[in-house]
């Protein structure tokens, strides 16, 4: 049986809400199924106060997940408390970008104990596919795309990083699936590939987050929405890390930019 959803935009680069900031960093919150997933949690403590803004209560959430351990993804989790977290367990190695030859530290605050002491957080760790509810299907181990410039740190050497904690999510509605990705740092094409497979079935009806197309080439862009067209998706929210060239070739979808305030109803 499929589900209603309604998916709120908490924390965006951009909002067009008055009374709500942005800053470089993604939250979402998913109502489906009788629950309430926070997915990602932005840079900073913006994911509390836009939530405030918003009349939401993330007291109430019941479940958080983690799209995968980049700070503008994880900082919130400081300031939330008591709740059941779903990562992969690579999400806690340490991560790098290389800018101006110069390793930067850019992943999550603390180690994992530090949440589970200080901020009473129980992990659940995510390995393979998972369904979260009836309808909500978690996703991971996504095609591995060509090294970047993104690194980990292991044994006081720094390797590519191949983004094996990369989670996304699906949610089984009314009129298809709504696919849900943080940043598709494994490639937003691969990871609907692996939605595919995973659910066996290729009807989707929309696609919503980050596709870090942002810094990529207008040919490159170009082809992966082409590949994108070649799944006929309804409906395309953009978000964070996307950038702007994408909307120009999906000649297949309505595509609207998804930002702080801005929700999404199925």
């Amino acid at each position: 049986m499929s589900a209603s959803i309604k998916i709120t935009a908490i924390v965006e680069d951009q909002s067009k809400h008055g009374n709500l900031l942005a800053e470089h960093g993604l939250s979402f919150l998913i109502e489906c199924d009788d629950k309430r997933i926070l997915f990602d949690s932005g840079a900073s403590d913006l994911v509390v106060k836009n939530a405030m803004s918003l009349g939401i209560d993330l007291d109430n959430i019941d479940y958080v997940m983690l799209s995968h351990g980049h700070y503008d993804h994880t900082g919130g989790l400081e300031y939330i408390k008591s709740k059941p977290v779903y990562v992969h367990p690579d999400i806690f190695i340490p991560k790098y970008k290389k800018i101006n030859n110069q390793y930067e530290y850019i992943g999550i605050s603390h180690r994992k104990e530090h949440y589970e002491k200080e901020n009473k957080i129980e992990f659940t760790e995510v390995r393979r596919s998972v369904y979260l509810t009836s309808n909500m299907m978690i996703h991971v181990n996504f095609k591995k795309r060509d090294l970047t410039n993104f690194y980990l740190k292991t044994n006081h050497s720094y390797v590519h990083d191949v983004f094996t904690d990369e989670l996304a999510l699906s949610i089984n509605t009314n009129n298809g699936l709504v696919i849900i990705s943080g940043c598709s740092h494994s490639g937003i094409v691969n990871i609907i590939e692996k939605v595919i497979e995973d659910r066996k079935t290729n009807n989707i009806y929309a696609l919503l987050g980050g596709f870090h197309l942002a810094n990529q080439t207008e040919e490159e862009v170009k082809r992966i929405a082409e590949k994108i067209n070649h799944y006929h998706i309804s409906m395309i929210g953009i978000s964070h890390c996307t950038g702007d060239k994408l909307a120009n070739y999906l000649n297949e979808s309505r595509v609207f930019n998804f930002n702080a305030g801005d929700s999404f109803i199925s």
